[in-house]
């Protein structure tokens, strides 16, 4: 019979993948929830993943690993409480990056710990556009595609009949207005609120204690009093912005980058589009009322920001380098920021390729990674290595894992 918990103020979604090189530092974050946990009006429930030290060990060959670590592999969900975590449920070597598994603990968990709001927090590598949350304990590289994540979520919030009032995304790269218009394509979407960091953080990732703490101590004010409360006390760690999912502003930034796009076609500028979004100001007049306005309606959205960036920053990044490789303009039309939108025909170097139709109803199934992507990981993993050293580190990768 499912032990159904009297309901309280928060409960916190902890979705945090090893199956990777962030193996110790996924470990590490739950010890850090351990030492402040669930009580009387938060719920803390974690579902984490553990790949072995040798795969660790391979990607960063320089790594030593702390005494008193477990061994156990596979995936595992714990009910996180004052110094200790309850084992709930053993499930095996599973794939993390699958969004059906993201779907799965979604649907499972808040039925089972109820609240008046819920906080769900994924931690793992980002992939720009393309997703986050990689994956090598299956017989292939995968990544969680940033649509199959958005699906994964909504569905489960569709059939519980409730929303995610704050999503935490401890990954890099997240805020780009590709992610946010995905969460926040549909008129009533799952998830309210984003915080994640400006660009990149910390390996170490966002310290869960800090979080638990402060929802704790705060539980009983407002949404956004929360949310900014998190976003000042966790800004050590990396510099973090919060976003409300606003389907009606997302709506018109993404007109307003789709007209952009038109005009910069139209006239063949010659502009560079990286300093046309972010470091200087253009001199064609209405580039420069395009971009101001594109500024202006993204702060709109912007719930709580790093003090020390500047004012006039884009807190959202969007894809502004052109490819004629059709693999990555197939993952990038995905995303519902580029339905009936010419910033797609503006990245588009090649005339072969032509966008499939509107499909927010995506598989819950992963990204394969091809191997020159997990290698990128390697690089950034490993920035004093060579270039050879990293390649080195890819073979005996695939090597052990026998991807080939």
């Amino acid at each position: 019979m499912k032990n159904l918990q009297q309901q309280k103020k928060w409960t916190i979604l902890i979705y945090a993948n090893g199956n990777n090189e962030l193996q110790p530092e996924i470990w590490q974050s739950k010890i850090a929830a351990e030492n402040t946990g669930s009580h009387q009006n938060v719920n803390v429930v974690l579902q984490i993943s553990r790949e072995k030290d040798t795969l660790v060990s391979i990607l960063r060959p320089s790594i030593s690993f702390p005494s008193r670590v477990a061994k156990w592999i596979g995936t595992r969900r714990y009910l996180i409480d004052n110094g200790k975590s309850t084992l709930l449920k053993d499930l095996g070597k599973i794939n993390m990056s699958s969004p059906a598994t993201l779907y799965e603990f979604t649907k499972w968990a808040i039925p089972l710990y109820p609240a008046q709001n819920y906080m769900l927090i994924l931690s793992g590598h980002g992939y720009q556009f393309v997703g986050a949350i990689t994956d090598y304990s299956q017989h292939a590289p995968f990544i969680m595609g940033i649509s199959e994540m958005c699906t994964a979520i909504e569905r489960a919030c569709s059939e519980l009949n409730c929303k995610i009032d704050l999503l935490v995304c401890d990954i890099c790269y997240f805020n780009s207005i590709e992610v946010m218009y995905e969460f926040g394509k549909k008129e009533a979407p799952a998830v309210k609120n984003v915080l994640t960091y400006f660009l990149t953080g910390p390996i170490a990732g966002l310290p869960l204690n800090r979080i638990i703490h402060t929802v704790q101590t705060n539980c009983f004010a407002d949404l956004k009093n929360q949310i900014v409360n998190l976003t000042q006390i966790l800004q050590n760690p990396g510099h973090l912005v919060a976003f409300e999912i606003n389907s009606t502003k997302l709506a018109y930034l993404k007109n307003l980058y789709n007209n952009l796009a038109e005009r910069y076609l139209e006239t063949n500028s010659v502009l560079n589009l990286t300093a046309l979004l972010y470091h200087s100001n253009p001199t064609d007049h209405w580039l420069s009322t395009f971009v101001s306005e594109i500024k202006s309606h993204t702060l709109s959205l912007v719930i709580s920001r790093p003090p020390n960036l500047v004012t006039n920053i884009n807190l959202l990044f969007v894809a502004n380098s052109p490819t004629p490789h059709q693999d990555k303009l197939a993952l990038y039309s995905k995303l519902a920021f580029t339905q009936n939108n010419a910033w797609l025909n503006l990245l588009n170097k090649t005339k072969d390729y032509s966008p499939p139709k509107t499909n927010y109803n995506h598989e819950l199934i992963p990204t394969k990674l091809a191997f020159d992507e997990v290698l990128t990981y390697i690089s950034i993993m490993n920035p004093t290595l060579s270039n050879d050293q990293k390649k080195v580190i890819l073979r005996n990768l695939i090597n052990y894992k026998q991807w080939l």
